[in-house]
């Protein structure tokens, strides 16, 4: 029987002894217009990778382009079922440029649409701070400049 779904082919016990990559297409429709740039993010949930295995599965002579034999550090993403080597290869290269299979860690994969908006970024927290920060300056300047007024100091001769 031949997969008629990506996870099902992820599924089939093949699947892990030969590594393949598994093409998915996700289509989607958009509630809102988007407007300005628009950031795509990748997720993978119960995956490390700050884990100093993941960080150091690389070979830095092959991305500095060099030919010669690839560094034990790539396993196992240093050639595939065919003997073929991975260009890049590692961990790093391999969950950055394939379908990365989640199921053997019990992680999920999502991604993220996002966009720029007038408080900044994705995350609104440093905008929301900029906006209390410079509220609260204004209100006290304000108040001074009342006092000031109000209140002047009288010059001692």
């Amino acid at each position: 029987m031949v997969p008629s779904r990506c996870s099902e082919e992820v599924r089939a016990p093949a699947f892990y002894q030969n590594y393949q990559s598994c093409p998915c297409t996700v289509s989607f429709t958009l509630d809102e217009a988007v407007h300005g740039q628009v950031y795509f993010f990748y997720g993978l949930s119960n995956f490390f990778q700050n884990h100093r295995r993941y960080i150091m599965s690389k070979d830095d002579a092959q991305l500095l382009g060099g030919t010669g034999p690839l560094s034990e550090a790539c396993e196992p993403y240093r050639t595939n079922s065919r003997g073929v080597s991975y260009a890049p290869c590692g961990a790093i290269a391999s969950s950055l440029f394939n379908a990365y299979p989640v199921t053997q860690f019990g992680g999920t994969k999502r991604f993220i649409l996002s966009t720029e908006s007038w408080l900044g970024g994705r995350n609104p927290t440093l905008g929301i701070a900029y906006i209390i920060v410079g509220s609260i300056c204004l209100v006290l300047s304000i108040l001074f400049l009342i006092l000031h007024y109000r209140l002047p100091r009288r010059v001692r001769s």
